[in-house]
């Protein structure tokens, strides 16, 4: 087995979280008072957000050597969560933003990258039971 391509891993899970964004933001026009739409927008922008700090750490991180990779690590933990907190603290104090649904869609990046991610292995797995 091979290992797995991140950028295209990235590049797939981004472009189902915008997908779902987009579906969120199409929903938005015929329902424009919905405090949880508007928190399901704002969490996933945020997730995409969150996503994108995140894979430039990692990108960084590939290529050092052995000098200060925990500390571009943690560099990057400081600005991923003030977003985080940000829009949890926008959708606490916010009467049109549900803070459940922000909650909600911080979540949806994460978990469409762990699909895509699963989903490449279970081809490759399957890749290498038919070269069998």
């Amino acid at each position: 087995m091979t290992d797995l391509n991140f950028k295209m891993l990235f590049a797939r899970a981004c472009a189902f979280s915008g997908l779902i964004l987009l579906f969120f933001l199409t929903r938005a026009l015929w329902d424009w008072r919905d405090p949880i739409n508007w928190g399901l927008i704002l969490g996933t922008a945020a997730g995409l957000l969150n996503g994108f700090l995140l894979a430039g750490r990692l990108e960084a991180l590939a290529g050092m050597r052995r000098s200060g990779p925990m500390r571009a690590v943690l560099g990057g933990l400081g600005a991923r969560m003030a977003v985080v907190f940000a829009v949890l603290f926008l959708g606490l104090r916010s009467d049109l933003i549900s803070l459940l649904a922000v909650a909600a869609g911080l979540f949806v990046m994460p978990v469409v990258f762990m699909v895509v991610a699963v989903d490449e292995l279970v081809r490759e797995a399957r890749r290498v039971r038919s070269t069998l």
